[in-house]
């Protein structure tokens, strides 16, 4: 259906806000096509020579389009949460990065154990992880 974006950049600081909206077909529970609504922002931030901080954050809502009282008519999620990381250049090219992520996914109507239940699912993930990235430039 569509997107948009601003995009807003300083001398050590880069923002970005998104939204996009368009129909996908549905991977859980049933076959329905679903109306989908992402808004992500997401900013960079060099904070010295060495040191850099991104931070992200989104949102996304998914609903059954349509009425009906087929399977995967009631199918409706969403799921929200962010991220920040602090990268650090060790030398040219090899950077170490420590990254914090959480998500929250709650939806009705999904799937459990191949059963469809029109019960609220709801599911936390934390995430910390510590990187080390080499890059070759040519």
């Amino acid at each position: 259906m569509g997107s948009a974006a601003i995009f807003a950049t300083g001398a050590r600081t880069t923002a970005l806000l998104s939204y996009s909206a368009g129909v996908y077909p549905s991977y859980f529970s049933a076959g329905v096509p679903l109306i989908s609504h992402v808004v992500t922002a997401t900013g960079n931030r060099r904070l010295a020579s060495s040191w850099a901080m991104a931070a992200s954050t989104d949102y996304a809502r998914n609903d059954a389009i349509g009425g009906g009282s087929g399977a995967g008519s009631a199918l409706s999620y969403q799921a929200y949460g962010g991220n920040l990381s602090l990268t650090y250049l060790v030398t040219g090219g090899m950077f170490l990065s420590l990254t914090g992520d959480y998500h929250k996914f709650e939806g009705q109507g999904l799937a459990l154990g191949g059963a469809l239940s029109g019960a609220q699912v709801s599911v936390d993930r934390f995430l910390g992880m510590i990187s080390l990235t080499k890059v070759w430039l040519p």
